[in-house]
């Protein structure tokens, strides 16, 4: 039976239940285990009723609405987009007004398109690398920080899905290319280059005891990876540093010059500011899933504070907004003093170790 038909005549201010498959029991629903499901079910259920679910599982019904509030009709929207049609087009439009306007490949890493597009602010790609010195700067929680971070990469899947589409439609052509710096210069890397890249990072990840570069960045480890493999690099090969770029192509179009980047800039001003809500959006989502679950997610407890909301904005004032100030030297510098700590006290536990079994 629809919810609808049955939700005004079901409950009542006052009821409680002590879980959700109480809830299901009581209201006649099947027993899903699907987390889809059952968001699915609580959202609707808000719509007639005001829920109080701060307690960990509980379900309390604090009063009926007077009036059902309206249903959020998501039919029509732009395929893989978070909330309307507006963002996707944008990022579509501006990738290919950067990639048709210009004489030569557009040759960008992800981190840099974020940048292009005004998803992300100079602070971002070096507070990405330097987890721990954010945390100093900021007084944030790395658990925090880690979901801010993984947030933002959620919008690196949007524009590959966006460069999908563009190349399915033979609008533009990319593909994933890795380069090497070597005496300030940036070249594509020939076969041998890329299997030098490729063992030196496989070698890097095993010294810290790591199987990808994500769980890296998630033990606040990105800037020591990245000075050790340069180390390796320099000694063992003639170039001196290697990254991943997408190489996009576009059919030359002359554009009318400024006009054409007059309503870029704009596009962008628009993609800045929809990531910040989206972000936000993003932040509130997860919070309220984690406040209804939070019974079994206690590794996310981190996320039914008060004050996550306001450590995500700050979040996004630091490395989303293009007027925030620069905090690049300082997380270093407090990264590295970090470091000198962590060295310190392992210099002495290792004295400690050799004076007592001699």
């Amino acid at each position: 039976m629809p919810i609808e038909s049955i939700a005004i005549t079901k409950l009542e201010g006052g009821q409680e239940f002590k879980n959700y498959p109480e809830l299901c029991r009581y209201m006649g629903w099947s027993q899903s285990r699907s987390p889809t499901t059952k968001e699915g079910r609580l959202k609707e259920l808000r719509r007639y009723y005001e829920l109080d679910e701060s307690a960990p599982r509980v379900i309390k019904v604090v009063a009926v609405r007077d009036d059902p509030l309206p249903k959020v009709d998501n039919r029509g929207k732009f395929k893989g987009d978070y909330r309307d049609s507006i963002f996707t087009p944008n990022i579509q439009a501006s990738l290919i007004y950067m990639a048709t306007s210009s004489k030569e490949p557009v040759v960008r890493t992800y981190n840099q398109l974020l940048q292009d597009l005004g998803i992300v602010n100079l602070n971002y790609s070096q507070c990405k690398l330097n987890p721990r010195g954010l945390e100093k700067v900021t007084d944030i929680p790395r658990e925090v920080i880690d979901d801010f971070l993984q947030s933002v990469k959620s919008f690196k899947k949007t524009i590959k899905r966006v460069l999908d589409n563009l190349s399915d439609s033979k609008i533009l052509r990319y593909e994933t290319k890795i380069k090497v710096i070597s005496d300030s210069k940036h070249s594509v890397a020939t076969e041998e280059q890329e299997e030098q890249v490729i063992q030196y990072r496989e070698k890097v990840l095993e010294i810290f005891d790591c199987k990808n570069f994500q769980e890296v960045l998630r033990k606040g480890k990105g800037m020591e990876y990245d000075k050790k493999l340069k180390d390796y690099f320099k000694q063992y090969t003639d170039f001196t540093s290697a990254y991943e770029a997408l190489m996009i192509t576009g059919k030359r179009y002359k554009f009318q010059r400024s006009q054409d980047y007059l309503f870029n800039e704009f596009r962008k001003s628009a993609i800045q500011k929809e990531s910040k809500v989206k972000l936000e959006h993003n932040a509130i989502v997860r919070q309220s899933k984690t406040k209804a679950d939070w019974g079994k997610e206690y590794d996310n407890e981190y996320r039914t504070k008060e004050n996550y909301i306001e450590q995500i904005n700050t979040l996004i004032d630091l490395l989303i907004d293009p007027q925030a100030d620069d905090i690049r030297k300082p997380t270093k510098d407090a990264q590295e003093q970090e470091t000198k700590l962590d060295d310190e006290l392992l210099e002495l536990l290792d004295t400690g170790m050799d004076e007592l079994f001699g």
